[in-house]
């Protein structure tokens, strides 16, 4: 089946049942119920990179996974997404699969790099940061903060 998204997008979605030679009337009523269902979800997620219809919320899910990737390492910067969803210490050790002591250390490196000391700050600083950040960039929301100069 055929999918156009568009007059520049086409997709091609190939649907089967396995171990079955032959399929039946009501077997094509369900797939074509699902290839409407999925069309449209593709075609809807295609549409989402377009500029015109990308909502706050893409918005902040650019700047909350930009956030402090100039200034902390790969991992610190998941130690950091993870407490700014809510996670605590003891539960972010099994998540990245290290030790909670571990997770420790990155969350005091975090708050050294970043010259805070507290969650509290850290959630201040993401929303002072994200506040900077002009629709549809990519950039790490700490380098405007900070007028593009290290926090060191």
């Amino acid at each position: 089946m055929i999918t156009s998204c568009g007059d520049e997008l086409r997709l091609v979605l190939s649907l089967g049942l396995r171990n079955k030679a032959t399929v039946d009337v009501d077997e094509v009523a369900i797939v074509n119920t699902f290839y409407e269902l999925i069309s449209v979800a593709i075609c809807k997620h295609f549409q989402v990179g377009n500029p015109e219809q990308r909502t706050i919320g893409h918005q902040l899910n650019d700047i909350f996974s930009n956030f402090g990737k100039d200034f902390l390492s790969e991992r610190e910067c998941q130690v950091t997404q993870l407490v700014l969803q809510g996670y605590s210490t003891k539960a972010i050790a099994p998540l990245l699969d290290v030790s909670t002591e571990t997770v420790k250390v990155y969350r005091k490196r975090i708050h050294n790099k970043l010259k805070i000391s507290s969650q509290s700050e850290l959630f201040s600083l993401f929303l002072e940061a994200a506040s900077t950040v002009p629709a549809d960039s990519n950039i790490d929301p700490l380098t405007l903060y900070f007028g593009g100069k290290s926090v060191h």
